[in-house]
């Protein structure tokens, strides 16, 4: 994608970044007790800068279930069926949804690489590596 903006190219390849994580998405501390290494020999630094992180997870705008899928879904077919302004109502509300979905999958993935680079240094200097 030669001459295209740095922030376009930056997304998209968020967006296609693949999901294999090295680490389940739980707590540092679970991580470590899953290891069973003791909290209390944890590098300090790093382990605060990991539990930082954990804390600032991103809110998905959609949630983690199924029903704001369904409720998109349930109004698009419900707007589909008033003739004219109904497409049009449907193909903006599906438009919406769209960014909505990429959104979430970026800030999500973007905080996920962060959060691993954060457990592997904790992991590291703690002597788990």
């Amino acid at each position: 994608m030669q001459g295209a903006d740095p922030r376009i190219v930056g997304w998209w390849r968020d967006f296609q970044y693949p999901s294999r994580w090295r680490y389940p998405d739980l707590a540092p501390q679970q991580v470590l007790t899953g290891r069973q290494f003791k909290i209390e020999l944890a590098a300090g630094p790093e382990l605060k800068r990991a539990i930082w992180l954990w804390f600032r997870r991103p809110k998905l705008i959609l949630g983690y279930g199924a029903l704001s899928y369904v409720i998109m879904v349930a109004c698009t077919t419900v707007a589909m069926l008033v003739p004219v302004i109904g497409i049009f109502f449907a193909a903006v509300w599906l438009g919406i949804w769209v960014l909505a979905i990429a959104a979430d999958t970026i800030r999500y993935v973007r905080w996920r690489r962060d959060y691993e680079t954060a457990l592997d240094r904790l992991l590291r200097l703690s002597g788990l590596l």
